[in-house]
């Protein structure tokens, strides 16, 4: 009997940490398709991807997609980010996010963009038209890269740190800075040239996938 009881609760975590759990503000709806609506809103959590969103509405299917409207999204690793509409397609790993958007994590604050994609098992989010205050951030296109810590501006760039110590500029819709966050007494910094062809390629590539 124990063990069936053990299996029973292993089945029940294992199936908590694959899909979607929510947390309505109002009445839940079920609809045709096996989609489930919430018209008032709620907070969803996603224990596999480690994150959740706050939104006024809400349809999603497990497994498949989640909309969601007015919506604030937070992950375990400190990011966060608010947006009028987000529309998350499971299986390609895409979460297109549209602007005017707000952005934050544990490297910058204060960043705004006009639209994003996030991708929530690569854990990369690629955002528009970036500016940010701290540290003063602006950009074409960026890529802020969780699995890394680091953030790839790309695109007519400014960088200045939030000390004020450090400053990075460069005009033209091909330049681009890394810069690496891992070392918190010691950010670090590639430009152009300075930035390994491979790894230039690999963010240049998803921001194209990305537009």
């Amino acid at each position: 009997m124990k063990r069936v009881l053990l299996t029973v609760f292993i089945g029940s975590i294992a199936f908590a940490q694959a899909g979607f759990v929510a947390q309505p503000y109002g009445d839940q709806k079920v609809n045709d398709d096996g989609s489930i609506t919430l018209a008032q809103g709620g907070i969803i959590k996603d224990n596999k991807h480690g994150f959740s969103i706050d939104a006024k509405y809400i349809e999603y299917k497990d497994g498949v997609f989640l909309r969601a409207k007015t919506a604030k999204l937070k992950n375990n690793t400190g990011q966060s980010l608010a947006s009028p509409n987000i529309n998350y397609v499971i299986a390609n790993d895409r979460m297109d996010i549209a602007g005017a958007l707000s952005y934050s994590d544990d490297n910058v604050s204060g960043l705004s963009a006009t639209r994003a994609i996030a991708y929530p098992d690569a854990k990369k989010i690629v955002a528009f038209s970036v500016s940010g205050s701290s540290p003063t951030i602006k950009g074409n296109a960026a890529v802020f890269n969780d699995a890394t810590n680091e953030a790839f501006l790309y695109g007519n760039y400014f960088y200045k740190s939030t000390d004020g110590k450090v400053t990075k500029e460069r005009k033209g819709d091909a330049a681009m800075l890394l810069v690496n966050f891992s070392n918190k007494n010691r950010t670090t910094y590639q430009a152009d040239a300075q930035i390994p062809a491979a790894v230039a390629k690999t963010y240049i590539d998803l921001i194209n996938r990305s537009r």
